[in-house]
Parts: structure tokens; C-alpha cells; sequence
């Protein structure tokens, strides 16, 4: 038997359900009141008939890397998102859309990450939601600039309010995507709980070896150096995590599809040089105009500021570095890091 809900609303990716199958097969729901608080991931049991394995499709290269790294060989797993694809911006295929309405399990990031798929995968899903970002403390615009004694800095990066959705960007949030997802597949492939779990653990042990990494590599970097401005406002995790400060983003929001205001770019001009930052990170998925922005901003400012590109909302092609989450997390610190230390590349 196979669990369906056709009817999940749009809402599932900010109000958690548990959603429990009796012992009669009636499902009962129970959703937050909080729409801030994603506590739980959906707990179901899903007995395919016809299928050896769990169908299991995954919105983002990120959440599939660790969906495969959990599910092994007991899932068939379908990545909806190709690696450089933009999450913000995205749009499915006629393709994708069916391996979404067939997955037992439909995973996703949650805290509004998936803009191009809120009102589709909600409508179409023939399994359940799990928004793998579930229990994670949120975190709001991290940007410093209305911080600043400077009263035009305000105004960058912060009218566009809501939840950081970049949930991945700190390793020990994605320790709890794997808590997760294993917590899922356990509950609707009991058979399979042990296998999941052992992944699960020798997952959590990479995880936390790449966090430590990372943590001294933060350590290298002075603190006074430890400032950046960002393509758009994909760093908070991070920064909260390791200790930097992201003074404020090109693009004002956390999104890529947002656009600065002349107003916003001359309050960036005048906070760079008030608080000297040296490092201007983009996305490798970051569009021409947002590159053409950002190399305004350096010559705009007359100092040595200097610009490094990072994967941020993709995992690299397979068989490149950076193919997994692992790596990509350690590719980013050390670029920023290097970066920050004057021995980065423009």
C-alpha cells in the first residue's frame, strides 16, 4: 500500500504535519500553529506493492547528496535540480514533475528555498513532503548594515524581510537534515532502519571532521579581517557559525531574484570603505548583471577589495571536486579564507 496525499497544501513547507498511519490505514494530521518553527519532519509508513525500493525525489543537489548518502541502495533517488541550476529560480520539467507525482517521499529544503516549486510539487505530490530543514533554528537577515552609524546603509539588504532559507551552509545543520532523513526512511522502510541508520552515522562523522576543518580555518583568518559582502544574503549560517561578519549583499535579500536600488549600491560604496572590508563573495551561479554589479562595487569603492566565486546553491558536476556536500562546504571556507588573508584570485 502506498501512502498518497494529494491534497498537501502550499503551506507544508512552512506548517509541519505528522502525519501517521493508523493501524486502520486513516491518516491523521496534525499541523504546527507556528509557521516560524519547523520542528518535526513528516513521520509516515509507506509499504510499496510493486517497488523493491523507496521512490525518493530531492529538490536540490544538496539534500540529494545527503538523501544518497542515507538512502543508499535501498532508495531510487531522483535529483530534481542539476548541478548549477539556481534553487531561486528553477523551474521543473514535464519529466521531473512525474518522477515527483510517483516518489513515495518528496524532499525538500523547507524555509521557502524552493520559490519555483511552491505551487506546483504541492498540488502534483503523490507521496509525502519532508522539509529536511525541520528543527534547524532559523535565522533572519544577518546583514550589519543597519547596524552601522551610516543612514543610508539600511536600506540594503533589509527591506526584503523573511527567513534565511540556506540552511546548508552550516555543516551542523545538515548533521540534522541526515537525523532526517533517516528518521523518514526508517519509518516508511522499517525493514531497512539499521542501514539507514549506519549511514546516517558514518555521514554525521564527515560531517563534524568537515566542521572542525572549517573551524580552524575561521581560526587562521584575524578576526578584524573577518568581514564580507555578499552576492545576496546567503552567508548568515555560516558567518553565525565560524565567526564572520557579513556587512551586507549586493542583491538586497535572500533571494537572487531581488535587485539593489542606486540608493543601495552607494550605501555598499560607503560601508566598505567606513568598515574596510576586503572580500566580495559571489555565487558561481551569480548572472551577469549581479558579476557586473559586484566589479562596480569594487572600483566604485577605490580599495583593494577583492572578489572570489564559490559554489553556494549547487554541487559541482559529478566527478569534480565539490560533487559533495562535504567537499563543497570545505571549498567555500577555504576560498573565503584565502580570500580574507590576501592570498585569494580575482
Amino acid at each position: 500500500m502506498k501512502l498518497t496525499v494529494r491534497t498537501v497544501p502550499l503551506l507544508l513547507f512552512l506548517l509541519i504535519p505528522i502525519c501517521i498511519l493508523s493501524a486502520g490505514g486513516q491518516q491523521e494530521f496534525l499541523h504546527q500553529e507556528d509557521h516560524h518553527s519547523e520542528d518535526l519532519p513528516v513521520v509516515f509508513q509507506v509499504v510499496p506493492e510493486t517497488a523493491s525500493r523507496l521512490a525518493v525525489a530531492a529538490t536540490t543537489s544538496m539534500v540529494g547528496d545527503i538523501a544518497a548518502r542515507v538512502g543508499g541502495d535501498r532508495i531510487d533517488l531522483t535529483v530534481l535540480m542539476a548541478p548549477g541550476q539556481d534553487p531561486h529560480s528553477y523551474e521543473p520539467t514535464p519529466k521531473q514533475l512525474a518522477a515527483v507525482e510517483t516518489a513515495h517521499l518528496v524532499l525538500v529544503n523547507g524555509f521557502g528555498l524552493e520559490e519555483g516549486l511552491l505551487g506546483t510539487v504541492g498540488n502534483i505530490a503523490g507521496g509525502v513532503i519532508v522539509p529536511v530543514s525541520a528543527g534547524i533554528e532559523e535565522s533572519h537577515d544577518s546583514s550589519h548594515q543597519e547596524e552601522t552609524s551610516h543612514e543610508e546603509h539600511h536600506h540594503a539588504g533589509h527591506h526584503h524581510e523573511g527567513t534565511d532559507p540556506h540552511t546548508w551552509m552550516n555543516p551542523r545543520n545538515v548533521i540534522l537534515w541526515a537525523e532526517n532523513i533517516e528518521q523518514v526512511l526508517s519509518a516508511a522502510d522499517p525493514a531497512g532502519a539499521e542501514y539507514y541508520r549506519a549511514n546516517r552515522d558514518r555521514l554525521i562523522a564527515e560531517l563534524e571532521e568537515a566542521d572542525r576543518y572549517i573551524e580552524a580555518l575561521a581560526a587562521s583568518v584575524p578576526r578584524e579581517k573577518r568581514k564580507l559582502i555578499t552576492d545576496h544574503n546567503v552567508f548568515g549560517y555560516f558567518a553565525g557559525r565560524y565567526g564572520f561578519d557579513v556587512m551586507g549583499a549586493v542583491i538586497p535579500g535572500f533571494s537572487t531574484s531581488a535587485e539593489p536600488s542606486p540608493r543601495e549600491m552607494a550605501a555598499l560604496v560607503e560601508l566598505i570603505r567606513a568598515e574596510d572590508v576586503g572580500l566580495i563573495v559571489i555565487s558561481s551561479t551569480a548572472g551577469r548583471g549581479t558579476r557586473k554589479m559586484a566589479e562596480a562595487l569594487k572600483k566604485e569603492t577605490g580599495r583593494d577589495v577583492r572578489i572570489v566565486e564559490v559554489m553556494t546553491g549547487t554541487l559541482a558536476p559529478a566527478g569534480e571536486r565539490g560533487d559533495s556536500y562535504t567537499e563543497f562546504i570545505r571549498m567555500i571556507a577555504e576560498a573565503i579564507a584565502s580570500g580574507l588573508t590576501g592570498q585569494g584570485t580575482e
